[in-house]
C-alpha cells in the first residue's frame, strides 16, 4: 500500500507538472501569437502604403549594363557600371528601378559580373535605396533569346530538353516560317511540369532570401507562353497556384524581415490576352496575391485599351501601370531626307498622356536604355528629358505630342500573338473608321491662343502616282495640303490641317477614303494614321 501511495503521488505531481507547464506553454504561445498578430498588422499596415506609394515613372533595366559588351564603362566597376543606366534616373520623376536578375540561370543568362563590380544585385539595391528610390528584383519568367543562339544556354534546359515547349528540330529558325510563334518559343519552359516550377520557385526564394529588394516582379511578358498549345486551358489553376506560392514565400519572409515584400506582374495588355496565355490575373487580383500589375509588353501602346486593367486593378485596390517598349514599330517613323520626322519623344509624351487620361497609376519604361537609331532616324539628344515629363500629366501639359495608330510585325519574337493588335492596315477601298484617343485639350489649347497646329497625316501604300485620297476627321472633311512619297515605292504620306473642335479631346474617328482618280486597287492600304499637337 505504501508503495501504491507513493506511485499515485508521484503520478499526481507529475499530472499537475504537465498541467503547469501547459499552461505556461499555452500562455507563452499566446503572447507569441499576439506578437506576430501585431507585427502581421503592423507589415500589412506598412504594405497598404508602401503599395500605394507613388510611383511617377517605373524604369525597368534588363540588366545589360553589367556587361561591357554592352556598356563598356562596366569594366571600370560599380560606379561606370551605374553610370549607363541608374545615374541619368536619379533626381527625376523615375521613383522605381526595376533591376532584372535574369530567367532563373545563375549567372543571369551565364554571363557573369565583371569583378570589378561586385555583386551587381547588392550594388544596385543599396545606389537605389540611397538615391531614395524603391527597387525591385524583376524576373524574365520564360526568356526565350537563346533559342536565337547556336545552343541553348540555360542549364536546366540542356539538361531537360522534357521540360521545353517544344525542340529545334521541330521548328527550324533556318526553314520555319518567319510569322511562326514557335520560331522562338519553342525554347521555353513547360510550366505544366512540375519540376519547372519547382526549379524557378527555388531560384526566387534564394533570392528574395539573399537579397533586400522592396519586391518581386514576375515579368510574364518576357516570353509571353508557359504551356503547349492545347493544354492552357487545363493549366489555369496551375499557373495561379504556383502564383500563390510565390505569394505565401514573400509575405513569410516579410515577416522574417519586418517589412512588406511586394509582388508585381508584368502581363499582357487586357485580361482576356492575359487568360489567353494562362494567366488568370482576375482570380489574382481577387485573391489577394499580386500588389502591382504592370499591362501590356509596349509595343501597342498607342491604340491598346489600357482602361481594362486599370478599372480591374483598380477594384481590387492594386496599382496599374501601362508599358512603354522604345523598341515599339511605332515610334519610328522613316522618311526620305529627314523630312517631318516625328520624334520618340513627342510620341512617347501622347501615349503617357493617354495613360493619365485612362486612370493609371504611372508610367512603365521599357528598353528606355536602348534608344536607338531606325532607319534614318536618330533619336534625339533631348530623349532623357522624358525622365521629367511623362510621370505627371501636369508637367506634360503645353509640350508637342504626336498620337498615332501602331504597328506589329507579326514576327516579332512572339510577341505580337499576344499584343493588342493595330488597327491598320486595312484597305483604302473598305474606307475603315479609325479611332484614336487624343488627350490634350485641343479645344482649350486654341481658345486660349496656346495651339500652334493640329497636323493630320495618312500613310497610304499602293498608290498609283495619279490616285488621290480623301480624309475624314468625325465625319468632317479635311483639305489635304501635301503629298509626300517615302523611301518606299507607290507609298505616301498624305498631310491635313485640323482645327477645334473637328478635331476634339477624347476619342477620335477618322476616315481616309478613296477619292478623285483612284484605282480602286485591292492592295491599296491605309498603312498609318498620324496627329501632330503642336504648341506655340
Amino acid at each position: 500500500m505504501t508503495v501504491a501511495k507513493a506511485m499515485k503521488g508521484t503520478i499526481e505531481w507529475i499530472i499537475i507538472v504537465i498541467c503547469l507547464a501547459v499552461i505556461v506553454g499555452t500562455t507563452h504561445w499566446t503572447r507569441v501569437q499576439k506578437r506576430i498578430a501585431v507585427r502581421d498588422k503592423d507589415n500589412l499596415d506598412e504594405k497598404a502604403s508602401t503599395v500605394t506609394r507613388q510611383r511617377r515613372i517605373i524604369y525597368n533595366d534588363d540588366g545589360g549594363g553589367q556587361y561591357p559588351h554592352v556598356n563598356p564603362r562596366a569594366a571600370e566597376g560599380a560606379a561606370g557600371f551605374l553610370s549607363a543606366r541608374f545615374q541619368p534616373c536619379v533626381d527625376t520623376q523615375v521613383d522605381s528601378y526595376f533591376w532584372c536578375v535574369g530567367d532563373g540561370q545563375t549567372p543571369p543568362w551565364g554571363q557573369p559580373t565583371p569583378e570589378a563590380i561586385g555583386d551587381a544585385n547588392q550594388v544596385m539595391i543599396e545606389a537605389a535605396h540611397g538615391a531614395e528610390m524603391e527597387i525591385f528584383a524583376s524576373l524574365r519568367m520564360n526568356d526565350v533569346h537563346d533559342a536565337a543562339e547556336p545552343e541553348l544556354i540555360y542549364p536546366l534546359k540542356r539538361e531537360r530538353p522534357d521540360l521545353l515547349l517544344g525542340q529545334r528540330d521541330q521548328y527550324p529558325r533556318g526553314s520555319g516560317p518567319k510569322d511562326s510563334v514557335m520560331r522562338r518559343c519553342w525554347a521555353g519552359l513547360d510550366y505544366a511540369k512540375p519540376e519547372v516550377r519547382d526549379h524557378k520557385f527555388q531560384f526566387i526564394d534564394a533570392l528574395c532570401r539573399q537579397y533586400d529588394f522592396d519586391g518581386l516582379e514576375l515579368d510574364f511578358f518576357r516570353h509571353p507562353m508557359f504551356f503547349k498549345y492545347g493544354e492552357i486551358e487545363q493549366n489555369i489553376d496551375t499557373m495561379t497556384d504556383f502564383v500563390r506560392r510565390i505569394r505565401q514565400d514573400l509575405d513569410n519572409i516579410a515577416r522574417t524581415r519586418g517589412r512588406p515584400y511586394l509582388l508585381a506582374v508584368h502581363v499582357p495588355i487586357t485580361p482576356e490576352l492575359s487568360l489567353r496565355i494562362g494567366l488568370d490575373v482576375q482570380r489574382w487580383l481577387a485573391d489577394g496575391l499580386i500588389d502591382l500589375l504592370v499591362a501590356g509588353g509596349g509595343y501597342c501602346a498607342g491604340e491598346a485599351p489600357y482602361e481594362q486593367f486599370i478599372e480591374l486593378g483598380h477594384r481590387y485596390k492594386v496599382p496599374v501601370y501601362p508599358c512603354i517598349n522604345t523598341h515599339a514599330h511605332s515610334l519610328y517613323t522613316k522618311q526620305p531626307d529627314q523630312l517631318f520626322v516625328p520624334t520618340i519623344v513627342e510620341r512617347m509624351r501622347a501615349m503617357a498622356s493617354n495613360f493619365w487620361t485612362m486612370g493609371g497609376d504611372g508610367v512603365y519604361l521599357f528598353n528606355m536604355f536602348d534608344v536607338r537609331a531606325r532607319g534614318n532616324y536618330t533619336p534625339p539628344a533631348h530623349a532623357a528629358d522624358c525622365f521629367n515629363e511623362l510621370g505627371d500629366p501636369e508637367t506634360l501639359t503645353g509640350l508637342d505630342k504626336l498620337y498615332g495608330t501602331d504597328e506589329m510585325p507579326w514576327a516579332f519574337l512572339g510577341y505580337a500573338y499576344n499584343s493588342w493588335p493595330s488597327q491598320l492596315p486595312a484597305p483604302l477601298n473598305l474606307s475603315v473608321p479609325i479611332r484614336l484617343r487624343i488627350s490634350d485639350p485641343v479645344e482649350a489649347a486654341a481658345d486660349s491662343g496656346l495651339l500652334k497646329e493640329l497636323l493630320v497625316r495618312a500613310r497610304v501604300s499602293g498608290l498609283e502616282e495619279s490616285e488621290r485620297v480623301a480624309l475624314m476627321v468625325n465625319g468632317t472633311t479635311v483639305p489635304i495640303i501635301n503629298r509626300i512619297a517615302t523611301d518606299n515605292e507607290d507609298e505616301y504620306w498624305f498631310e491635313a490641317p485640323a482645327a477645334a473642335p473637328s478635331l476634339q479631346q477624347g476619342i477620335n474617328e477618322f476616315v481616309v477614303k478613296p477619292f478623285t482618280g483612284a484605282w480602286g486597287k485591292r492592295e491599296t492600304m491605309v498603312e498609318e494614321i498620324q496627329v501632330w499637337v503642336r504648341y506655340k
